[in-house]
């Protein structure tokens, strides 16, 4: 496989020269991880930067004007993220680097979005924005969804009825699966941010909110779980415990066992709804009778009435 790749390393390297953009990318990816040639970056960066150099005119004779915009893309991240594994920490590359990642999203290069999506929350190489975090999550959400559902139509030509429903379950569940894992991200991100003291947050609490919301009505119920514990802390805003208990319902709906338990809480104590406890302490016996230990702690009176998060049911 190596004398493979060498041999078409060599005919690249003829092509490279006589600026066909197929065997410069190609060529740029091998000398990025030395795969056939030595491993050489400065190299690889010089056939990139030619490659998204809006001025340099490329032979054309084997390929067409998509794909050589597909090409400029996959440069423009393959060359932001050489300039991003520079250890030297130059502040100058670094921007440069999320610039052509910038580029690459709003150019349709998921890999790029996704990583600007989730860094603009993390705050790694940039100051945290979440506005921003969510632009690209959306986007990213939008190119899964595209993505997925091309797929579904090259798969179900030519099928029978009953093999084209059982296809679109398949890919639907995919779609659902895609955006659960992006919206699984935010929310780990939130719960380390949950976890600090406030002043040592990255996030104020508006923006903390923001991010829930966007999970949450995605349909995640973590989200949706921690998203109602917060709001239920403004305890003298109507309309914010309103919406905790709107919350609350809906991941208790999921696959939330505490949400059960402190859904039943808010029924017992009046919290975004009315006070109810008969139908709170049927919520609660549920979930004792499905093995939550807090829910039969409270029920012996071992256990205060108020809302709870994972962590402090799992002391």
């Amino acid at each position: 496989v190596r004398r493979n790749v060498q041999r078409a390393a060599k005919w690249w390297k003829l092509a490279a020269d006589a600026m066909d953009p197929i065997s410069m990318f190609e060529l740029a990816k091998l000398y990025q991880i030395g795969n056939g040639v030595d491993e050489d970056r400065s190299k690889a960066q010089g056939l990139l930067e030619k490659l998204v150099d809006q001025d340099v005119q490329f032979d054309l004779s084997a390929v067409d004007f998509g794909q050589l915009r597909w090409i400029k893309v996959q440069s423009l991240f393959l060359l932001g993220s050489i300039l991003l594994e520079d250890e030297s920490e130059d502040l100058d590359s670094l921007a440069r680097a999320i610039k052509l990642y910038e580029r690459a999203a709003e150019s349709g290069n998921a890999d790029a979005t996704l990583f600007l999506a989730l860094d603009f929350i993390e705050g790694k190489y940039v100051e945290t924005d979440v506005e921003r975090s969510k632009h690209y999550f959306d986007r990213y959400k939008l190119m899964m969804s595209d993505s997925i559902r091309r797929q579904y139509k090259f798969a179900v030509q030519g099928l029978e009825a009953d093999s084209v429903d059982r296809v679109r379950d398949d890919y639907s569940k995919k779609e659902k699966e895609a955006n659960w894992w992006l919206d699984q991200k935010i929310v780990y991100f939130v719960q380390g941010q949950l976890e600090k003291d406030s002043d040592d947050r990255e996030l104020s609490n508006e923006d903390i909110l923001n991010l829930l919301e966007t999970a949450a009505e995605g349909g995640l119920g973590i989200a949706q779980f921690e998203l109602a514990l917060l709001l239920s802390r403004n305890t003298s805003d109507r309309e914010s415990l309103e919406k905790a208990y709107a919350y609350m319902v809906k991941a208790a709906d999921g696959d939330q066992l505490l949400a059960k338990h402190n859904l039943g809480i808010m029924h017992v104590e009046g919290i975004g709804t009315g006070k109810n406890i008969e139908e709170g302490r049927v919520l609660i016996n549920r979930s004792a009778d499905w093995g939550l230990y807090v829910s039969r702690a409270y029920l012996d009176g071992d256990l205060e009435g108020r809302l709870l998060r994972y962590t402090e049911a799992l002391d």
